[in-house]
């Protein structure tokens, strides 16, 4: 690069550079700036250079992301199967107590009786030496009055009066998926930002067959959800959150439930990586959550239950 002059011709003033052009304060004289090819080389080597970085900062950023995304998945996952053995382990402990108890009740009980038998033993052998002496035979103790089985013959009247905390239930579960990606052209790792989860409809499966009756009864809460990226708009997906083991509550109807919502472990037909969190198509969420149970199907909506066959063909979807 050549300048031109530092100091202006007409009045010694020192030039300013503006843009393209050095200016003279003084006097306002311009004088331009002559570029050789040499320059203008350096110019677009430099700026191909500045791209080069910012692609590479770009996939560094991205890799990383894939490489947290991983983890999260694989963290979901191991929290998942230790939740599952951690309640086979409580089932396992439950009916080792409830065994003991029935034993240890079973024992006293024969002690009672046999007490019981030998005291009005007693008291007739002594009747007999002592005719005329009044003997006192002994109360026996009340028995506590058993505690009835749990009564999972659930239908939609006993839900519908819930179905507010079943559906908030779920849908802080469906809310604790903030992200989800995919990858685009198989190379880019496309990342979508969850925006809104809205409940679409519910439905209680009862009769489920092959199954105890803790889990002959299923709750199925539909949600349609919105994800967002910037470059590729919004997607709408849905997803199913089931709750199962409902009874009916002895003291005075309706259901009982530990709100304990659960989702499905996804098909292939799941959407969005690594968790596939939902389903680009309804009828599909359906069949998987529904459909395969292959029980009795009621829909709970604000009229009251209404009954479907079960087939996802008969689902509109909106």
């Amino acid at each position: 690069m050549k300048l031109v002059d530092l100091k202006c011709p007409n009045c010694n003033s020192t030039l300013e550079q503006e843009g393209e052009s050095l200016v003279c304060p003084s006097c306002g004289a311009v004088f331009a700036i002559d570029y050789d090819d040499s320059d203008v080389e350096h110019e677009r080597i430099k700026s191909e250079a500045e791209l080069e970085e910012k692609r590479l900062e770009h996939e560094k950023n991205m890799l990383e992301r894939e490489y947290e995304l991983r983890e999260q998945a694989r963290i979901n996952d191991e929290n998942r199967r230790l939740g599952i053995e951690k309640k086979r382990v409580s089932k396992k402990t439950v009916c080792i107590i409830a065994i003991v108890i029935l034993c240890c009740c079973g024992l006293t009980s024969y002690h009672m009786t046999r007490e019981l038998y030998m005291g009005h033993v007693n008291s007739g052998s002594s009747r007999d030496q002592n005719r005329g002496t009044p003997t006192v035979t002994p109360t026996p103790t009340p028995r506590p009055t058993p505690t009835p089985s749990p009564n999972y013959n659930v239908t939609a009247l006993d839900v519908a009066g819930q179905i507010d905390d079943f559906i908030e239930s779920g849908k802080i579960i469906e809310m604790n998926e903030k992200e989800c990606c995919e990858w685009t052209d198989g190379t880019k790792l496309c990342v979508y930002t969850q925006t809104s989860v809205e409940v679409e409809n519910a439905f209680i499966v009862t009769n489920i067959p092959d199954k105890s009756p803790s889990q002959s009864n299923r709750l199925v809460v539909f949600y349609k959800i919105t994800w967002n990226n910037d470059t590729k708009g919004d997607k709408i997906c849905y997803d199913a959150v089931y709750f199962e083991g409902l009874r009916v509550n002895p003291n005075g109807g309706g259901a009982i439930s530990n709100f304990t919502g659960k989702t499905i472990y996804r098909s292939e037909a799941g959407w969005g990586w690594p968790l596939a969190t939902c389903f680009e198509d309804y009828k599909q969420c359906y069949r998987e959550n529904v459909t395969a149970l292959g029980g009795t199907v009621e829909e709970i909506t604000t009229d009251g239950p209404e009954e479907t066959d079960g087939d996802a063909e008969s689902i509109e979807n909106d």
